[in-house]
């Protein structure tokens, strides 16, 4: 019986087609957005009230100045804008987190009945690449500046890693601090 040998200068050329031509690579040097449907990481709080009354997935009333604000990370000077998506619109809710009055986290919950996650998926893997984490739970990819992750149930978030970083050095100092407080009290008896 006679063996066939691939030539080794035959498959290594087709490989190198294949792999450099592949549209995930391609994606992977596309840089992440930071804004979706005129939308912004990074605008002000006005100019998302504009955009938001502008963008027809959103339910915005002209009455509504100010859209529900809640606690975020810390009640000073972080909040949360919650807004509703159009009756029978793929987003039936979206967040937007501010810090110093801009935004630095957006969150759009979609509408299952008629979106699914698996078209979501597939819509950033073709666009950005393969996903820097995936678990049942998350699918994120990641630069230095932007956060984007599908969550379940299925929510797209965006965030914007240069404040969310900051937020969380300045709380691990704030908890380190009051560590120490703690620790100089329990030192007095």
């Amino acid at each position: 019986m006679i063996a066939l040998q691939r030539s080794p200068l035959i498959s290594l050329p087709l490989f190198l087609v294949l792999f450099l031509s592949s549209p995930s690579l391609e994606a992977q040097n596309t840089a992440l957005p930071r804004t979706f449907k005129g939308i912004s990481l990074g605008m002000s709080r006005d100019a998302l009230k504009t955009a938001l009354s502008e963008n027809n997935l959103f339910r915005v009333k002209e009455a509504q100045d100010e859209l529900l604000t809640m606690s975020a990370i810390s009640p000073s000077d972080e909040n949360t804008l919650e807004v509703d998506g159009v009756p029978r619109g793929f987003i039936r809710r979206a967040f937007f987190e501010l810090h110093d009055e801009q935004v630095f986290t957006m969150s759009f919950v979609m509408d299952t009945a008629l979106v699914d996650h698996y078209s979501v998926f597939m819509s950033l893997v073709n666009k950005y690449g393969e996903p820097s984490f995936l678990d049942p739970k998350r699918t994120v990819w990641e630069n230095d500046e932007t956060w984007v992750a599908i969550e379940r149930p299925l929510t797209v978030k965006y965030i914007d890693l240069g404040v969310f970083n900051a937020l969380i050095a300045d709380a691990n100092a704030q908890q380190s601090a009051n560590a120490q407080r703690r620790e100089d009290f329990l030192n007095e008896f």
